[in-house]
């Protein structure tokens, strides 16, 4: 719950390395809080606890020219943080734009963005010279398992992944095995805006 309701992202990058994100916009894209006909309870009930969130940053997982995404955890909850390749105060706030784009891209009704084949988006959050996006933690990267797939089932799911997408009116922009993820139950486009 707090992950969907934070105000703010206390972002720990090393000892003594904490910095400060607050939420862009209200609420999450996507998830089984906001997807749950308890989330205007879960709203109201979220202006009584405390509004800040601990996140952990592990390890890096790589990213492209611009952006690189990381896995943390919040408490016991694996989580990827996406964040922008370099630190720098005049470079274009990259991974806010993509939050925006996700926002006008992913349906406004929580459930039938929640049952499309993507991360739970949890938030976008704006720093002092960088902004993050914390998303679910939703697999092992299909282009680590696809040596394995020897009978292409994980590409034929990826594939049907992208029409899903597709069918919603979203058109991944990026479509490539390094943009998908699988959790042992079903694969996940990522990046894909």
């Amino acid at each position: 719950m707090r992950l969907a309701t934070c105000r703010i992202v206390r972002l720990h990058s090393g000892p003594g390395q904490v910095d400060t994100y607050t939420r862009i916009r209200e609420g999450p894209l996507n998830g089984p809080i906001p997807a749950s006909r308890w989330w205007p309870v879960v709203r109201r009930l979220a202006r009584m606890v405390p509004a800040a969130l601990d996140v952990y940053l592990e390890a890096e997982l790589g990213g492209g020219e611009q952006t690189t995404a990381w896995v943390a955890h919040v408490g016991s909850i694996s989580v990827v943080v996406k964040m922008n390749q370099f630190v720098n105060p005049f470079q274009d706030r990259v991974v806010e734009e993509e939050w925006n784009r996700l926002r006008e891209v992913l349906p406004s009704n929580a459930k039938e963005a929640t049952a499309l084949p993507i991360p739970s988006y949890h938030g976008g959050f704006r720093g002092e010279i960088g902004d993050i996006i914390v998303m679910s933690n939703a697999g092992t990267p299909l282009r680590q398992l696809v040596d394995a797939d020897a009978d292409g089932a994980l590409r034929a799911e990826y594939e049907r992944a992208l029409a899903t997408l597709a069918a919603a009116g979203i058109e991944a922009v990026d479509q490539a095995l390094r943009n998908a993820v699988y959790d042992g139950r079903m694969v996940r486009v990522i990046d894909f805006v």
